[in-house]
């Protein structure tokens, strides 16, 4: 171990001094080259209070690393200090780090790119973490795609980590937060499953019609929800009139449900009448034949109600516009720049 460190004190000795003598050269092939056919490595650079290895170059890459075989670059970090950065978190030290203080509004800190395979890649308890006026940007044919071993996606204010769960998870979970006193908890808001199924918190609103496929004998369609100018919960069912009248008790859980003093009742008879009207309690309804009639026959009724969490809700309330930050200037330019001339 000695003697390895003394060799390096001699080598760095020697660049230094080369350094100093001869800073420049004119040549096609590299001023410093080292070839290795051992184990070790060609060139090492070791330094206690500065950087170790330092390339600069005025018209092409400022390091440069390939291989045939292995990784082109590779960086390591074993240190255990975090750094404090805006809004209280930390940010750890990195094994590859890029900066751009460019002033070009397409430059990027890091960028991957690949011919066939993954430009960008990440993997650990987060594969890949981002921050900033937009945290992960993607554009494509597919903009984000997110894959990997970790057990969910979770959405926490700004903070983003990406991954594919277990059979047994949740492929994303969304969560928002909830203040009390001193405390603050992460309250789930969103989810989907591993089988597509979407659970939210809040309400759903869009600027389009609801559209759901449905299955037929054929070929599958697309059938279109109904709209009501406020909220609503329907029952429907069969029932038999016996001597004019006929008693219907609301199911229990449907009950449960509405505001069982607002809700109304149609009823369709099969088979000739003198008509047919209802009377309302708060367990069901009860279906009289008008003019004191004595018939027995089948009908129909459709119960529409008000649900228990829709009673104070506004008749048909103003839209409220798309809120959200809005996407930075320089995503903004880049998507301007990259739209098609037509």
């Amino acid at each position: 171990m000695r003697l390895r460190l003394a060799l390096i004190a001699v080598v760095l000795f020697q660049f230094t001094e080369a350094a100093a003598s001869a800073s420049t050269c004119s040549s096609v092939a590299a001023c410093v080259f080292g070839n290795n056919v051992g184990t070790g490595v060609a060139i090492e650079g070791v330094s206690q209070n500065n950087v170790a290895v330092y390339g600069v170059s005025t018209s092409s890459h400022g390091v440069d690393g390939r291989s045939r075989t292995d990784y082109g670059v590779v960086g390591y970090t074993y240190s255990t200090l975090d750094t404090a950065i805006q809004g209280g978190a930390y940010l750890g030290k990195a094994g590859v780090y890029g900066i751009d203080s460019g002033q070009g509004q397409f430059n990027s800190g890091v960028l991957g790119t690949s011919v066939q395979g993954i430009g960008v890649q990440g993997q650990g308890t987060t594969g890949v973490s981002g921050t900033g006026d937009t945290g992960i940007f993607g554009e494509g044919a597919t903009g984000a795609e997110f894959y990997g071993s970790s057990t969910a996606l979770v959405l926490v204010d700004d903070y983003f980590q990406v991954g594919l769960s277990r059979p047994t998870g949740n492929l994303i979970e969304g969560y928002g937060t909830s203040r009390a006193g001193d405390e603050t908890a992460f309250v789930p808001v969103f989810q989907v499953d591993n089988f597509g199924n979407e659970t939210i918190g809040g309400s759903l609103t869009t600027n389009a019609n609801l559209v759901a496929v449905t299955q037929t004998t054929g070929s599958n369609v697309l059938s279109y929800g109904a709209r009501s100018a406020s909220p609503t919960i329907e029952d429907v069912g069969k029932s038999t009139l016996r001597n004019g009248a006929a008693t219907v008790t609301l199911d229990p859980t449907f009950a449960s449900a509405i505001d069982t003093g607002t809700f109304m009742v149609f009823v369709t008879p099969h088979g000739n009448s003198n008509g047919l009207y209802t009377t309302n309690t708060r367990s069901g309804f009860t279906v009289h034949e008008n003019n004191g009639g004595h018939s027995s026959l089948a009908f129909d009724y459709r119960i529409v109600a008000v649900p228990l969490d829709g009673r104070t809700a506004q008749h048909l309330p103003a839209a409220q516009p798309l809120r959200g930050r809005p996407l930075p200037a320089a995503a903004a330019r880049m998507l301007q720049s990259r739209r098609p001339n037509r």
